[in-house]
């Protein structure tokens, strides 16, 4: 390309814009708010996520997991404790402009009874995107299948 064929291109997208009428303090607000969108538009680090262990993310499972028992599954028997913990996946990188942490339990239920539970730890998937978020799936009690059949989301 020319630099004349740069500069035609350049004063249509300021023309589209308006920028070519902003004066030299506007244009350098607009400037600085482009460049910090695009700052909190980069994708996040998977070392910004908690392990799959830690005690804040376990109480949003278990939170997450006594609403959807009282007001979907109502089983009668929920969940009171998670057991042998472990990371299955990690998506540090890829199509997703954030990372996740894939996590696995064993949850053992108040009549004794193993259930296997699925979690997703999602950066940016908090309140207005400030933390984390956290989404949780028992096999075998998802009835209206929101992560899929057999938890799959989650895996």
């Amino acid at each position: 390309m020319t630099l004349r064929s740069e500069q035609a291109k350049l004063l249509t997208i300021e023309k589209h814009w308006g920028t070519d009428r902003m004066s030299l303090p506007t244009r350098a607000a607009f400037s600085t708010a482009l460049l910090i969108a695009a700052f909190i538009s980069l994708p996040a680090k998977a070392s910004i996520l908690p392990e799959c262990d830690r005690a804040d993310v376990l109480a949003k499972i278990s939170r997450s997991l006594t609403i959807a028992e009282s007001n979907v599954v109502r089983s009668g028997d929920p969940v009171a404790e998670l057991r042998a913990i472990r990371q299955s996946k990690l998506r540090a990188h890829g199509p997703r402009a954030f990372a996740q942490r894939f996590c696995r339990a064993t949850g053992i239920t108040e009549r004794g009874r193993k259930k296997r539970v699925y979690y997703l730890i999602e950066a940016r998937g908090g309140f207005a995107g400030y933390s984390y978020g956290v989404e949780a799936c028992i096999l075998g009690r998802d009835p209206w299948k929101i992560h899929g059949a057999y938890c799959r989301s989650l895996r």
